[in-house]
C-alpha cells in the first residue's frame, strides 16, 4: 500500500522528538570565572557527522569556549564539517548562536576531529543553562594517511 507524505512525516516527527529526549543528558562545564551546569543536546539529522564529547569553559581573556570532538560515522569522506551551538537561558531564551569549523579539513570514515567554538562575550556563561548542538558537513575526497618520517635522530634543545 502506498502511503502519503504527510503520513509518513506523522510518523517520522514523533521519532525525531523521542530520539532528543534520549540524547539530552547534562554535564559540567568548567574554568573561570564560574563553573556553570547545563544541559546538552545534538538535533538529530540526517548528516554522517555525530557529536561524541564536549565541554566548556572561560579562558584568561574571558572567551567562552565549547569544545569536544566530531566523529564522522558514514561510509564516505566529509567535508566543511560546520558545528552550530544554541545556548539557552532558563527560560529557554535564545542567548547565542555560535558556530564553527572542525580542525580537520576532511574527516574520513570513523575518524574524530576537535572543535572549538568561541564567544567573546564573557557574561555568556552567566546566562547558560542548554546548549543544543547541530551538525552540517559536504562529501569530501579522502586524503591519503601516508606521513613517512625519514631518520630518527634525536637532541635536546634549549628548554631540554
Amino acid at each position: 500500500m502506498l502511503r502519503s507524505k504527510n503520513s509518513r512525516t506523522n510518523v517520522v516527527l514523533p521519532l525525531i522528538l523521542v530520539s532528543l529526549a534520549y540524547l539530552v543528558f547534562t554535564f559540567t562545564g568548567f574554568g573561570s570565572p564560574s563553573t556553570v551546569d547545563f544541559g546538552f543536546a545534538q538535533i538529530p539529522n540526517h548528516d554522517s557527522i555525530r557529536i561524541t564529547n564536549t565541554s566548556t569553559y572561560v579562558d584568561d581573556s574571558g572567551n567562552f569556549h565549547a569544545v569536544g570532538e566530531v566523529n564522522n560515522t558514514s561510509d564516505d569522506p566529509q567535508s566543511s564539517v560546520m558545528i552550530t551551538a544554541v545556548l539557552s537561558d532558563s527560560t529557554n531564551n535564545v542567548t547565542g548562536n555560535l558556530s564553527a569549523i572542525s580542525s580537520l579539513d576532511v574527516i574520513r570514515p570513523g575518524e574524530l576531529s576537535p572543535f572549538d567554538i568561541v564567544a567573546d562575550d564573557p557574561d555568556i556563561a552567566g546566562k547558560l543553562e542548554f546548549i543544543e548542538f547541530s551538525t552540517t558537513s559536504q562529501p569530501g575526497v579522502e586524503k591519503p594517511a601516508n606521513l613517512i618520517i625519514n631518520g630518527s635522530n634525536a637532541f635536546l634543545d634549549n628548554a631540554g
